[in-house]
């Protein structure tokens, strides 16, 4: 947490804190030199969560940026998601995907300062191509437009959003999985640093039977040994031990 204290006559700076998402916690008095007089100081407090919620998440890749999704975007994710290609690999999406279902699902996954939530991946110019997500569980979900698959897109994406995830949440592991008959995100999962686990079963929405499952986690040591080993720098706040690197629902299709 961090904590300021500014004079209760300073309305200017108490503007820009509350903008920055700082409380009030009370006040205080203090002598003031330059007054020769005791002034009242509105005492302030900005904690990591409240930090989060007034700064909206954007992640940039050298191809891509990682934003949130609005109204604007429910068109566009309800036709991608409800692909033919596409649901099938996902759990939530059936073909088509009705665009108050893709709506609710945008709605409900929004970027709240904890998991559960979802961005938009756009391509520098602007186009939305796919979604990215991490659930409650710690598992990873995402999906691209298959015009853009086999582009590499998948792993840089990837990649970057759980070195965000590391460096924004207390994580020591995330999971995920695909269907048998997606091995090309087995292999996206591997070049990120993922590790097969076992298999399970499970459901699409847009499928009749459960189908099996290929099961996979990523530490935060793996990632970290893997990004430094590429060169690649991992965020401030991923240290581990004495290694400090510096930087800048289920698993869908790749």
């Amino acid at each position: 947490m961090i904590y300021v204290g500014v004079w209760d006559d300073n309305l200017a700076s108490r503007s820009v804190l509350a903008k920055c998402g700082m409380k009030q916690l009370g006040t205080a008095r203090y002598w003031c030199r330059a007054r020769s007089a005791p002034v009242t100081s509105c005492e302030h407090v900005l904690t990591r969560r409240e930090w989060l919620l007034n700064n909206p998440i954007m992640i940039d890749t050298s191809r891509a940026v990682l934003r949130g999704l609005n109204a604007d975007h429910v068109a566009d994710i309800a036709r991608i998601g409800g692909d033919q290609k596409v649901a099938p690999m996902i759990m939530r999406a059936t073909v088509p995907w009705p665009i108050h279902d893709a709506a609710a699902w945008i709605e409900a996954s929004a970027y709240n300062g904890q998991l559960g939530y979802r961005l938009g991946i756009f391509k520098t110019d602007g186009q939305l191509i796919g979604c990215i997500g991490v659930g409650l569980d710690k598992s990873l979900m995402y999906f691209l437009d298959p015009a853009n698959w086999g582009q590499g897109y998948a792993t840089e994406i990837v990649r970057e959003f759980f070195k965000d995830c590391y460096c924004r949440f207390d994580l020591e592991e995330v999971i995920a999985d695909h269907f048998h008959d997606n091995p090309a995100l087995g292999r996206v999962l591997r070049k990120v640093g993922f590790e097969y686990t076992g298999r399970a079963l499970g459901q699409s929405a847009a499928g009749i039977l459960k189908e099996e499952v290929f099961e996979y986690s990523l530490s935060r040591a793996a990632l970290c040994l893997l990004n430094c080993a590429k060169g690649l720098s991992l965020g401030p706040s991923l240290t581990i031990g004495l290694l400090s690197i510096t930087p800048r629902g289920n698993n869908e299709i790749s």
